[in-house]
């Protein structure tokens, strides 16, 4: 008996050291088990944005439609493009849609940001592996031509205020294009 447990502490311990030096690797934290939390914080991240001045703008997420009968994922960007900035507009599924936007317009997504206080999430990367389509990860990220930038990536809420707003900002915009 002594014998089979000496036997099978040593081939569990040969069995873990195989796995913890390359018998098993993970690619990434985005390869974590469902319901895993990847947490990348930056606590020093200033959370409050001084500039006024947007010089690029990627965000991505999902929202339930207005009509309650399903949701969209979407991306959207804002880019310097010689002297003028070009959004890009991107429903899941579909092909991007471009078109060139004034300062205005950038002044108007900043005015989306501080409404609801966006700086106050900035630096923080925290998302959960697993979650249904419409609760994956989200993200803002805005660089200021200050050299400030904010950015953050969270678990998706379909029904976020913030994302509402910046998709209708951004798809009135088009459409007046």
């Amino acid at each position: 008996m002594k014998k089979l447990i000496t036997l099978f502490l040593f081939a569990a311990t040969s069995l873990g050291t195989l796995l913890a030096f390359g018998g098993c690797t993970r690619s990434g934290d985005t390869d974590a088990m469902d319901g895993g939390v990847t947490r990348r914080h930056s606590y020093d991240a200033p959370k409050v944005i001084h500039s006024t001045e947007i010089v690029a703008l990627d965000t991505n997420f999902f929202l339930y439609d207005d009509d309650g009968s399903g949701g969209t994922g979407w991306s959207f960007s804002v880019r310097r493009d010689g002297g003028s900035f070009l959004l890009s507009v991107r429903k899941r599924g579909r092909d991007a849609v471009e078109a060139v936007v004034s300062e205005d317009f950038l002044k108007e997504a900043h005015a989306v940001i501080l409404k609801h206080d966006l700086p106050r999430r900035n630096g923080f990367d925290e998302v959960t592996s697993g979650l249904p389509f419409q609760y994956s990860s989200c993200s803002l990220s805005v660089d200021y031509a200050s050299g400030e930038r904010l950015y953050f990536r969270k678990d998706g809420d379909p029904d976020a205020a913030w994302a509402r707003d910046l998709r209708n900002l951004f798809l009135s915009t088009l459409e007046e294009r």
